[in-house]
């Protein structure tokens, strides 16, 4: 922390502090975030302010046995403190021409704001007992971790009512129930380690998305970048919570932010998240004054919707990390629940946030993450990879896809000798990409960390990469979508993938009456494509329906692409993107909006069996998906 604000500190008496020891009553009120119990950011200036009656024209803090004098403005004051080693609980004792007010059990320590939406904000108290052992016992009541969480308001203009409802409490049974479990978890691991009162300032909001925590000139200037998603709802309008969640913890000193969010960014603007999240961090150091301010920014846990794109925002927020030596990032792509887009174990992420944050702001002794240092791609065309440490391979090849003859493909072999990969596939590898996709088979679905492979002798996941040989022919050309197993309708439809030729097999249960389907998720989709040819084998099937989910600003549709009744056989069929409109989610055309515009997410298949008079075919409705070739208006690709 700077020294400039050294000169606000005033220690030379402005006023007789001994005449007034009478309580000051409402005359003096401390802002809320210096109320009992509170914690202070230790070696920082700390600048404490609150509200007086019109008859206060002097203002003193009294802490640790020596008096700082302040000013007044109005019914505004404020003093600043000098820097401090950690300690406490203290009395700081406000004192006025109109008496004292005292606040207690004050300490002062590393002070931390964890932020984001659901995934920070779940509680172990939502996570049905998961982390039960978390506040199952009093061995938990520690009040070295100092817990604070803000109020509600909706407020259109920047406001800090929500302020009022902000106590801070000791970590008990019942506040570490109903805290934040990855902010706690954090937080608990900053305290054992640095042996200091920890405080915690928690306001994040489930499904908010990142424009909803920026100033409305923030906000402004992004959108010379993109066009905001929003579905219309409070957490998702831009400014909402910066108005009422953030605003009023300006001038605050925090050693730094802990950020877990992203989800609601993946709808068609998870390219431009680093241009967001860069935006937040530096009107974060802004309004807490503080140009060091650091960040921990927590990845997205695996998820079944929108995989591919929660990559994305994943890739971006190491795009910030790698241009900003303040911002660390705890990885998080090993981790998750494949069907839950809120994992209930938060005690993995909130430990790797903890030890990055140790680590690099800390300088504290904790290994460093595996990470790509070289890689070079061979005359045989394989590639060679070397990390920074020793890791294994612990589940084949998964997360890795090579890029050979025009497409990414998972078809590679991959082999480790200490600290160095190759990588070898049928054919020239021109890309490597890891960490992005995965092949949903049961294990992974049940598994998540078995979408990668690659972990270092501590347990830590070598993070998702993308290198690229610029040299190549094809290094330029547009990466052709992926498919891969999406989500199905349990019960009814299954996806699998035939081991000899690649291709998909649908198939629908033939007593099933659900009417949903199996979608194939489609990843890395470029706009230059202008149409796909798809070739298809139906059995037992008697009505067949093509939709595509396709998603951009204005949110995120089903398009019917194809619909008909079908003989058994071999099928083939081409969509044109540029004649295809984008629907509203109602069902109507956007003016000018085609799918050629759009991020697609995936493909869904709907069967209908062929029925007998009164009763369903005894056999499976299956398609067979052989090819699915993309076209762009200056090459093909598969």
């Amino acid at each position: 922390f700077s020294d400039k604000n050294a000169n606000k500190v005033i220690e030379t008496p402005t006023f007789d502090v001994t005449q007034y020891t009478q309580n000051a009553g409402v005359n003096v009120r401390p802002y809320n975030l210096f109320s009992s119990g509170a914690c202070l950011q230790r070696e920082a200036i700390n600048r404490v302010w609150g509200y007086v009656s019109n008859s206060v024209t002097k203002i003193a803090i009294e802490l640790k046995g020596k008096v700082y004098y302040g000013t007044v403005n109005g019914t505004d004051f404020e003093v600043y403190l000098p820097k401090m080693s950690a300690g406490g609980p203290y009395t700081m004792t406000f004192i006025s021409d109109a008496g004292r007010v005292s606040v207690t059990n004050v300490y002062i320590g590393e002070v931390f704001l964890v932020s984001g939406q659901s995934n920070m904000e779940m509680s172990p108290n939502q996570l049905g007992g998961v982390l039960k052992e978390l506040y199952s016992t009093t061995d938990c009541t520690n009040e070295q971790i100092r817990m604070a969480q803000i109020g509600w308001n909706d407020a259109t203009e920047p406001s800090i009512l929500a302020i009022n409802a902000l106590q801070w409490v000791g970590a008990n049974r019942s506040s570490v129930l109903n805290f934040s479990a990855t902010g706690y978890i954090f937080g608990k691991h900053m305290q054992e380690e640095l042996g200091c009162p920890v405080g915690l300032v928690y306001n994040a909001v489930g499904g908010s998305s990142l424009e909803y925590w920026l100033s409305k000139e923030n906000y402004d200037a992004l959108q010379e970048h993109y066009t905001t998603y929003t579905d219309g709802s409070s957490i998702m309008t831009p400014c909402y919570g910066y108005n009422n969640r953030l605003y009023p913890l300006a001038g605050f000193n925090f050693r730094s932010v802990v950020w877990y969010q992203g989800e609601s960014n993946a709808f068609g603007t998870q390219e431009y998240y680093d241009i967001a999240l860069q935006t937040y961090i530096a009107q974060c150091r802004e309004m807490f004054d503080n140009e060091q301010l650091g960040f921990t920014v927590c990845e997205l846990a695996r998820y079944k919707d929108l995989p591919y794109q929660y990559s994305i925002v994943n890739e971006r927020i190491n795009v910030v990390a790698e241009k900003d030596e303040l911002v660390v990032v705890a990885r998080n792509l090993d981790q998750g629940d494949w069907f839950d887009i809120h994992p209930k174990d938060k005690r993995e992420i909130g430990r790797r946030a903890a030890y990055e944050t140790l680590r690099v702001f800390f300088n504290k002794n904790k290994p460093a993450p595996v990470t790509v240092t070289d890689y070079q791609f061979n005359q045989d065309g394989s590639v060679t990879i070397d990390l920074s440490c020793n890791a294994s391979l612990v589940n084949g090849t998964n997360g890795f896809e090579v890029y050979v003859g025009g497409r990414y493909t998972y078809d590679c072999n991959v082999s480790i000798n200490a600290n160095r990969l190759t990588v070898t596939a049928n054919g020239e590898i021109t890309k490597v990409r890891y960490g992005y996709n995965a092949q949903m088979t049961d294990d992974v679905q049940q598994d998540v960390s078995k979408t990668v492979t690659v972990f270092d002798e501590n347990g830590f996941p070598l993070d998702l990469f993308t290198i690229v040989n610029e040299n190549a022919s094809d290094s330029d050309l547009p990466d052709a979508p992926t498919l891969s197993e999406g989500w199905v309708d349990p019960g009814s439809y299954t996806i699998s993938v035939d081991s000899a030729s690649g291709d998909y097999v649908i198939k629908k249960a033939a007593a099933a009456v659900q009417w949903s389907g199996a979608h194939l998720a489609v990843s890395d989709y470029s706009s230059v494509y202008t149409s796909f040819t798809m070739s298809f084998t139906t059995q037992n099937v008697s009505n067949f329906t093509l939709q595509m989910v396709v998603t951009d600003t204005t949110g995120t549709a089903y398009i019917l692409l194809y619909q008909e009744v079908l003989t058994d056989g071999k099928h083939e069929i081409t969509i044109d993107f540029s004649n295809t409109k984008m629907l509203t989610p109602s069902g109507s055309e956007i003016p000018d909006r085609y799918i050629k515009d759009c991020q697609i997410d995936s493909l869904v298949f709907s069967l209908d069996t062929a029925v007998q008079v009164g009763e369903l075919i005894a056999e499976d409705a299956t398609c067979t998906v052989h090819d699915i070739i993309f076209k762009a208006q200056t090459a093909n690709q598969a």
